[in-house]
Protein backbone atom coordinates (compact mmCIF):
# COMPACT_ATOMS: atom_id res chain seq x y z
CA UNK A 1 0.00 0.00 0.00
CA UNK A 2 0.97 3.49 -0.99
CA UNK A 3 2.44 5.81 1.77
CA UNK A 4 0.33 9.12 1.51
CA UNK A 5 3.49 10.87 1.79
CA UNK A 6 4.72 9.33 -1.49
CA UNK A 7 2.99 9.76 -4.50
CA UNK A 8 1.83 6.87 -6.69
CA UNK A 9 4.31 5.92 -9.95
CA UNK A 10 1.99 6.57 -12.39
CA UNK A 11 4.00 4.51 -14.71
CA UNK A 12 3.61 1.16 -12.80
CA UNK A 13 -0.14 2.04 -11.68
CA UNK A 14 -0.54 1.98 -15.08
CA UNK A 15 1.34 -0.95 -16.69
CA UNK A 16 -0.08 -2.96 -13.45
CA UNK A 17 -4.20 -2.37 -14.70
CA UNK A 18 -2.82 -3.18 -18.13
CA UNK A 19 -1.48 -6.30 -17.42
CA UNK A 20 -4.04 -7.16 -14.55
CA UNK A 21 -7.21 -6.43 -17.36
CA UNK A 22 -5.81 -8.13 -19.60
CA UNK A 23 -5.03 -11.23 -17.61
CA UNK A 24 -8.32 -11.13 -16.06
CA UNK A 25 -10.05 -11.00 -19.46
CA UNK A 26 -7.76 -14.31 -20.20
CA UNK A 27 -6.27 -12.56 -22.91
CA UNK A 28 -2.43 -12.43 -24.67
CA UNK A 29 -0.77 -9.32 -25.51
CA UNK A 30 -1.35 -10.73 -29.75
CA UNK A 31 -5.45 -10.62 -28.25
CA UNK A 32 -4.90 -7.26 -27.03
CA UNK A 33 -3.13 -5.81 -30.06
CA UNK A 34 -5.35 -7.39 -32.64
CA UNK A 35 -8.70 -5.40 -30.66
CA UNK A 36 -6.47 -2.08 -30.37
CA UNK A 37 -4.66 -1.52 -33.23
CA UNK A 38 -1.51 -0.92 -30.66
CA UNK A 39 1.60 -2.47 -31.87
CA UNK A 40 2.35 -6.01 -30.05
CA UNK A 41 5.88 -4.61 -29.61
CA UNK A 42 4.58 -1.54 -28.12
CA UNK A 43 2.33 -3.69 -25.51
CA UNK A 44 5.24 -5.59 -24.67
CA UNK A 45 6.87 -2.98 -23.53
CA UNK A 46 4.22 -0.97 -22.05
CA UNK A 47 3.90 -4.06 -19.43
CA UNK A 48 7.97 -4.09 -19.16
CA UNK A 49 8.06 -0.39 -17.95
CA UNK A 50 8.01 2.07 -20.93
CA UNK A 51 5.91 4.72 -20.83
CA UNK A 52 2.27 4.10 -22.45
CA UNK A 53 1.48 6.85 -25.52
CA UNK A 54 -1.86 8.97 -25.03
CA UNK A 55 -3.14 7.43 -27.94
CA UNK A 56 -2.35 4.35 -26.86
CA UNK A 57 -3.54 4.59 -23.29
CA UNK A 58 -7.10 5.74 -25.45
CA UNK A 59 -7.50 2.44 -26.94
CA UNK A 60 -6.39 0.52 -24.30
CA UNK A 61 -9.23 2.49 -21.88
CA UNK A 62 -11.83 2.14 -24.47
CA UNK A 63 -11.17 -1.87 -24.84
CA UNK A 64 -11.12 -2.06 -21.19
CA UNK A 65 -14.65 0.20 -20.42
CA UNK A 66 -12.55 2.46 -17.91
CA UNK A 67 -12.12 6.24 -17.97
CA UNK A 68 -8.93 7.57 -18.35
CA UNK A 69 -8.61 8.70 -14.96
CA UNK A 70 -9.63 5.27 -13.88
CA UNK A 71 -6.56 4.06 -15.48
CA UNK A 72 -4.20 6.28 -13.80
CA UNK A 73 -5.60 4.52 -10.05
CA UNK A 74 -4.99 0.67 -9.08
CA UNK A 75 -7.70 -0.94 -10.69
CA UNK A 76 -9.24 -3.79 -8.13
CA UNK A 77 -9.88 -7.02 -10.80
CA UNK A 78 -11.53 -10.05 -9.93
CA UNK A 79 -10.02 -12.93 -11.92
CA UNK A 80 -13.25 -15.33 -13.43
CA UNK A 81 -12.96 -19.19 -13.70
CA UNK A 82 -9.72 -21.43 -13.43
Amino acid sequence: MESKDRPLDQNAVIRENIRNLRISRGWNVLQVADRTGIPVEALIEIEEGADCRLEYLGKLCDLFELSMIDMFQPVKVFRIGP
